[in-house]
């Protein structure tokens, strides 16, 4: 499991924020061999081990193709809005409060600056920073992202309180002005998505059971049969290099 994550978003007190830079494992491996493919499937496997949440772990076979345009569609951004994230999961299937029981794995994990870094400057010609951030949340984040143009590694923590525990802060911070993304500020404004933000944020127990629940069903969508697909021997490559 990854200890040392390579920017750390923290809350010195109820009422200040400051960002303090730690050079961890991630840095380290992506110097070495220039992927950090393998660090983040350590981080997304700390998930069960983090979370008071407990589900079944489905194996799924890999994909025999690799092209981006098959995918884009249906991989939400940063600024997407939440009515097309709602129709992107609709179209999988999954509830609006499935969906967002999903959100709530951004209780752990970074961002780059560049996802959000419009949020902090250019916002709007006449407001620069954009409103629905704190105040002083956004200006810790503009002081770790001052230079993210030269320095593509600089990143904040999703959840900048709770940042290696999987819980319902992300929520909570929703709530006081601190969603990292646009689309995560988007939960808390869409009258189909506030509802659920309010009671996760309340209800650690709601949020780790409805995760459970959604996470397992995730884990069944689209799974691949017979020779659909393949177990990669490595994870980031073919098994047979295919032209």
């Amino acid at each position: 499991m990854l200890l040392r994550p390579m920017w750390k978003l923290a809350a010195a007190t109820s009422t200040s924020m400051e960002i303090i830079a730690v050079t961890g494992e991630i840095q380290t491996r992506k110097k070495r061999d220039g992927d950090i493919l393998s660090t983040m499937i350590h981080i997304k496997s700390s998930v069960y081990v983090l979370a008071d949440a407990v589900w079944e772990a489905f194996g799924r076979k890999d994909s025999l193709e690799s092209n981006i345009s098959s995918v884009e569609a249906n991989i939400p951004r940063a600024n997407t809005t939440m009515d097309e994230i709602i129709r992107m999961f609709e179209s999988k299937n999954f509830t609006v409060g499935e969906m967002v029981a999903l959100s709530g794995a951004h209780t752990i994990g970074f961002s780059h600056c560049k996802e959000f870094a419009y949020r902090l400057f250019g916002y709007s010609r006449s407001t620069p920073t954009d409103p629905s951030y704190h105040p002083k949340f956004s200006a810790a984040l503009k002081t770790l992202c001052a230079n993210y143009k030269n320095d593509s590694d600089m990143a904040a923590f999703n959840d900048p309180m709770t940042p290696s525990k999987f819980d319902n802060m992300y929520y909570q911070n929703l709530k006081r002005g601190m969603g990292l993304l646009e689309s995560d500020n988007g939960l808390l404004r869409h009258p189909r998505t506030k509802h659920f933000v309010d009671l996760y944020a309340f209800n650690q127990t709601a949020f780790s059971n409805d995760f459970a629940r959604a996470i397992e069903k995730l884990s069944l969508s689209g799974i691949k049969t017979g020779n659909q697909g393949e177990v990669r021997r490595k994870c980031d490559a073919f098994n047979t290099f295919q032209t």
